[in-house]
């Protein structure tokens, strides 16, 4: 039922949401319990890893939003420029927080008698991704509120239509935003090479370290460039520049033609993603991976912000309608799950293909974690109005009671599956690798 008035609501309206979210949940539920117990090993493996690290994306953002807003509350900033000045300080605070956690681990993994090789590559295991998504959430809204302003400002018109100097101002944030970061990349590196260089010997706890801060710092920097850029696109396509948190703004009028922009969108991300597999360009190299990373992420944001916009044409924008929108965008990515694990036991793909073709998971986590976020975020706008103490600050315990239930979940009972699963393909590749090395020199 589509969200009229909240202030109208009748008991068969209630009843009607409350028996949506019923239905909902209860999908949800036996659709993951299904997944996860599934009796092939690759969909148990990819439904494990897409539900870790949707649980990951879902509490990292949630931890950066209700951040943002606190300390929107406590410096009063209203207005564009003061906004951006919080979102710019939250970001440096959460970017030096990430590589200070994960500095921390690595001194603690580099005590005497204090955690083995694979006991620290555990606990980066769960430090990385998480300090990564609040970091990527905060630098995402700094870039965004970069490119409102800069629209806005120079080109001294309201949004009315995406006129040529208000996208070329839109491409122009991002590339800004490419050359920031790589200058941003450098000076992390050169710390970390002193760092690691200052007592004259390189232990595997720091090369283990080293490789998972890199890796951090490209799901930050992609997670924000992915964004701008199909903030970009919504732009283009509506003609109203979305708002900094990816939400639509409110004189927005959304049609069925721009949802099918949207998807259509989609679809040609995930082209190119395929077509990057055939760049002249070695398979480890780090352009190579943060550009799969950038075109995925953009199709899990098309994917996002398509089904968003379907969501506020048919069901509403309340929280029943984050919830459905929640709820079927899960089951529907878990039932994707099986068709593409369909197509990587046709004998017809090859080895390379079925690896590329797993490898989507990454913005069905992204999408799952964004879309339950969105719903989190209505409900916690719903109940923290602010009665007891002031709205930001509920919002802000409310939302760590939620990462306390969650993250022990998580830690508990699905990284060590994930853990366990990931060791296991390094040392079966391992044994692969090894098995052809005698091979070859059986031959020679």
């Amino acid at each position: 039922m589509p969200a009229g008035d909240p202030s109208m609501v009748t008991v068969e309206q209630a009843n009607y949401d409350v028996a949506c979210m019923l239905f909902s949940a209860c999908a949800v539920m036996m659709m993951i319990i299904h997944m996860v117990n599934h009796s092939d090993p690759d969909i148990n493996k990819v439904s494990f890893e897409i539900l870790g690290k949707a649980m990951c994306t879902l509490t990292g953002v949630l931890l950066s939003t209700s951040w943002a807003s606190l300390l929107t509350w406590a410096t009063g900033a209203t207005s564009d420029i003061p906004l951006f000045k919080v979102s710019l300080c939250a970001f440096v605070a959460w970017y030096f927080v990430m590589h200070i956690a994960l500095s921390a681990v690595r001194g603690y993994g580099l005590a005497v008698n204090q955690k083995t090789v694979e006991e620290f590559k555990y606990a980066l295991h769960f430090w990385a991704p998480l300090v990564s998504i609040v970091g990527g959430a905060s630098c995402m809204k700094v870039w965004a509120e970069f490119q409102i302003i800069l629209v806005k400002y120079y080109c001294k018109e309201e949004f009315d239509l995406p006129k040529r100097d208000q996208m070329l101002a839109c491409f122009f944030a991002i590339l800004l935003n490419i050359v920031v970061m790589k200058g941003l990349h450098r000076l992390m590196r050169w710390g970390r090479e002193t760092c690691m260089a200052f007592d004259g010997k390189v232990e595997e706890h720091e090369v283990l370290w080293k490789k998972e801060v890199i890796s951090c710092e490209d799901n930050v920097d992609t997670m924000a460039l992915s964004f701008m850029i199909v903030q970009t696109i919504r732009f283009r396509i509506s003609g109203h520049m979305p708002l900094a948190t990816g939400a639509v703004r409110p004189d927005s009028v959304i049609t069925t033609a721009h949802i099918h922009m949207m998807f259509i969108a989609s679809v040609i991300f995930l082209s190119l993603f395929f077509l990057t597999n055939y760049l002249p360009l070695e398979r480890t190299s780090r352009f190579k991976k943060r550009l799969g990373l950038v075109l995925k992420n953009c199709t899990g944001f098309c994917w996002l912000f398509g089904g968003t916009w379907a969501a506020q044409k048919y069901v509403g924008t309340e929280v029943i309608g984050a919830c459905v929108q929640a709820a079927v965008t899960t089951v529907g990515l878990f039932l994707l799950i099986k068709v593409i694990d369909v197509f990587k036991d046709m004998e017809c793909t090859s080895d390379h293909v079925d690896k590329q073709l797993q490898s989507i998971h990454l913005p069905f986590a992204l999408l799952i974690g964004f879309v339950w976020k969105a719903a989190f975020a209505g409900a916690l706008k719903t109940i923290a109005t602010g009665t007891v103490m002031p709205a930001p600050v509920e919002t802000w315990l409310l939302t760590m009671g939620i990462c306390a239930i969650i993250l022990p979940g998580w830690r508990w009972y699905v990284l060590p599956v994930v853990f366990k699963a990931d060791r296991q393909a390094a040392e079966a590749a391992a044994a692969r690798n090894n098995g052809l090395q005698q091979n070859l020199l059986q031959d020679a």
